[in-house]
């Protein structure tokens, strides 16, 4: 399998990363007052943003930024990991205090949260068996069977042009279900996409 990478991006698919939390800042600001601990949501399993190393402990791209982020603020972090599709329902239901996790505000999260300045910028890009060539825009997502995380803004453009959706719980599976013909596609990260075939 080789990745296709294009770079007619829609809109949404160029991503403004930051942490992201509630824009009830004030609740939260004072239980990180009392307890000095910042309750952290991330999944754990998106090398290179956040992942276990071989040792098994926690770190990435994210996992580093909200660290440094928690050291100059004096703050020890508890990190909570959950799939992608409950990350924005633990923040809701108040499990962590914000999220370190390659996200980007959409026009409908920016009603609800609030988001750092972005730190770092990336592209949707598509993948595909070596073999198949039947998909070179996103428009040519239309019928195809796309493997995606059910709330990310990659599974949003895999249906906005067309594709039927295959739930998985991240890149993995999607990937996995790509090979054993299960899947054709899927829309993900470029740089998530560039680490795994690395």
């Amino acid at each position: 399998m080789k990745k296709s990478i294009f770079t007619n991006v829609l809109l949404l698919s160029g991503l403004a990363l930051g942490v992201v939390t509630q824009t009830m800042a004030g609740e939260i600001s004072d239980r990180v007052e009392k307890t000095k601990t910042l309750l952290v949501g991330t999944e754990g399993t998106y090398a290179p943003f956040t992942f276990h190393d071989d040792s098994g402990k926690l770190t990435g791209f994210d996992v580093e930024v909200i660290e440094a982020v928690a050291q100059r603020l004096g703050l020890k972090i508890q990190f909570n990991e959950t799939q992608w599709d409950s990350m924005y329902a633990g923040l809701n239901a108040k499990r962590f205090d914000l999220i370190a996790n390659q996200t980007n505000p959409s026009p409908e999260r920016l009603k609800k949260y609030l988001y750092t300045a972005p730190y770092n910028y990336s592209t949707a890009v598509i993948v595909t068996k070596e073999s198949d060539n039947s998909i070179k825009t996103f428009e040519d997502l239309k019928g195809k069977k796309a493997a995606q995380s059910l709330t990310s803004n990659y599974g949003k453009i895999a249906k906005a042009n067309g594709a039927e959706l295959i739930v998985v719980e991240g890149l993995a599976q999607a990937l996995k279900l790509i090979t054993q013909d299960r899947a054709e596609t899927t829309v993900n990260d470029h740089l998530a996409v560039l680490d795994y075939f690395k």
